[in-house]
């Protein structure tokens, strides 16, 4: 055949799929850039670590799931002190009725995303696993107004500052498990 000119417009990519990037490859990649630095330059023992994981992509994501399940348990506590903040000055609440609704809370979490991970496999209701998550702040609104014996006004502040929180938890959460599983 002719070589391609300037002028030709590129071969088609092979149906193979030899041509397709798997985010496993983008990982090593970026493991085997020079530039990489997750911690700046206050541990270069760290950042060796974590390059040496990201040559082997299957075995951190694995390692960073194992590290959110051991460390599961943490987010009872992390959630107390928000709690906590919103119930300062109403008298007969302790530490121990934050945990037991932080922990019904979170079991009410799990149950309601791994819903919506089943439902959104299933082709012809995947669009309504999203619409799912509005249980989230229905359910966090009803249970702080039973557990606490709240009127509807102090359950709608509390759940809106509720949500703010669980966020900040959340992410607090990630970074740790991210950095727990990556740096161990």
């Amino acid at each position: 055949g002719a070589a391609p000119t300037a002028d030709a417009p590129p071969a088609a990519a092979d149906d193979t799929g030899d041509d397709v990037e798997t985010w496993q490859d983008g990982m090593r990649e970026v493991a085997e850039n020079d530039n990489f630095v997750v911690f700046g330059n206050a541990n270069s023992e760290l950042n060796e670590r974590v390059r040496r994981k990201f040559a082997n992509p299957d075995l951190a994501l694995y390692q960073v799931q194992d590290a959110a399940s051991k460390f599961s348990f943490l987010l009872a506590p992390l959630s107390l002190p928000f709690i906590a903040l919103l119930f300062l000055w109403k008298r007969g609440v302790t530490l121990y009725d934050h945990m037991a609704y932080a922990l019904y809370a979170l079991a009410f979490a799990a149950i309601l995303f791994s819903a919506v991970v089943l439902l959104g496999e299933i082709p012809w209701i995947s669009w309504a696993s999203a619409w799912l998550l509005l249980a989230l702040p229905v359910h966090m609104y009803f249970h702080l107004k039973g557990a606490y014996a709240l009127g509807w006004w102090s359950a709608v502040w509390r759940t809106f500052f509720m949500l703010n929180f669980a966020f900040i938890v959340a992410s607090t959460f990630t970074v740790l498990v991210i950095v727990l599983g990556l740096a161990g």
